[in-house]
């Protein structure tokens, strides 16, 4: 990536968020976040809004205020989640509504205004986070891994949308990453079970991740689009 290049990171307010918010903020990008709570941490020099993705109205108003404040967005990437464990016969209504809203509605509401920006630029990066327990199917995991394999979808399908303006769009698929606060949701023992079906079998950690991020969002990567790439193998 360019110094000079505008990243939207969206889930700010904590874990592997607020991470990767801090690593490109240090590397003097101008990074630009957004989560309905506040960081638990203070980012000098991010640019923080309090947005419900899920909020149409807000995330148009958001991306209003950054089109007047930097006339661009050339990086998108789609981090805010909600992650749920139940077994499908114990999933509330309820439940099953605000993660897909959060992670199907969150990213694509993100990402359809996103596109709109970056067009008028011909040209941008957005990258999607999913999960390993997509392809792994894990039991308890019905939800939240059909939530993760819309997003994996609707990356296939924008890719190929948005390909004429110069955008291109990636999925990143994390196993268990250190430090991201996944481990907590989840417990060691189901976290171990999850890492066993990796070819690496081992924690990823963040900066295997700001690695892939940070190459999906250069303009090297401008033939890769519509790809869901596992980190720690599948």
């Amino acid at each position: 990536m360019r110094g000079d290049e505008v990243l939207l990171i969206t889930g700010t307010s904590r874990g592997l968020g607020l991470g990767l918010a801090e690593q490109f903020v240090r590397e003097g990008f101008r990074v630009i976040g957004c989560s309905r709570t506040p960081p638990v941490r203070v980012v000098e020099g991010l640019d923080d809004y309090r947005v419900d993705v899920t909020s149409d109205e807000q995330v148009r108003s958001m991306m209003s205020k950054i089109r007047r404040a930097y006339g661009r967005v050339d990086v998108l990437l789609n981090s805010a989640g909600m992650y749920a464990a139940q077994y499908l016969a114990m999933t509330s209504v309820e439940k099953a509504q605000a993660v897909l809203a959060t992670n199907v509605i969150g990213t694509l509401l993100c990402s359809r205004e996103a596109v709109k920006v970056m067009k008028m630029n011909y040209y941008g990066r957005i990258v999607n986070l999913s999960t390993i327990a997509v392809p792994l199917a894990s039991p308890g995991t019905a939800i939240y891994g059909a939530s993760k394999a819309a997003v994996e979808q609707l990356g296939r399908v924008l890719a190929r949308e948005a390909a004429s303006d110069g955008i291109t769009v990636n999925t990143l698929g994390l196993s268990i990453v250190e430090g991201d606060g996944m481990g907590s949701h989840i417990g060691n023992e189901a976290a171990e079970e999850a890492l066993r079906g990796t070819i690496l079998g081992v924690r990823l950690t963040m900066k295997d991740v700001i690695h892939a991020v940070r190459f999906l969002s250069s303009p090297e990567s401008g033939a890769l689009t519509g790809q869901t790439i596992y980190l720690g193998g599948i």
